[in-house]
């Protein structure tokens, strides 16, 4: 459903139906089928990948959307959840996140935000949640 393209150029994530988020190194060696190795699967999202996006300047980190009405931010070296947003914590979202977007020029590398089903839109400071 969703893929996207590491700020250095060095990686792609994809994520889909499996509700996970497969982190592929785009150095690594293709199989003979001409296949690359999944370095590393993000899992924990309890829905579907909506949407994926690495945080502006932190080639190291990345957001996932999903269909369990949370946005995720990983650590995609340890393979590690950072933070939450959404689903039963505070200020939560009602329906499945779509996507969203993060923009530096505009808010910060620290800010993102969301667009929920029904064009219901939330900006989150991924430091505190809130």
């Amino acid at each position: 459903m969703t893929c996207a393209l590491a700020p250095n150029g060095q990686s792609v994530a994809c994520g889909g139906l499996d509700s996970a988020c497969s982190i592929f190194n785009l150095n690594s060696q293709a199989d003979r089928d001409g296949n690359m190795p999944v370095s590393r699967i993000l899992t924990g999202h309890k829905g579907y990948v909506s949407s994926c996006q690495y945080v502006p300047d932190q080639e190291t980190r990345l957001i996932t959307s999903s269909g369990d009405q949370t946005c995720v931010l990983w650590d995609v070296t340890t393979g590690q959840r950072i933070s939450i947003f959404g689903g039963e914590f505070p200020s939560g979202h009602t329906a499945d996140v779509q996507r969203f977007s993060t923009s530096a020029k505009v808010f910060g590398s620290s800010w993102y935000r969301e667009i929920v089903q029904f064009g219901v839109m939330i900006l989150w400071e991924l430091a505190t949640r809130r």
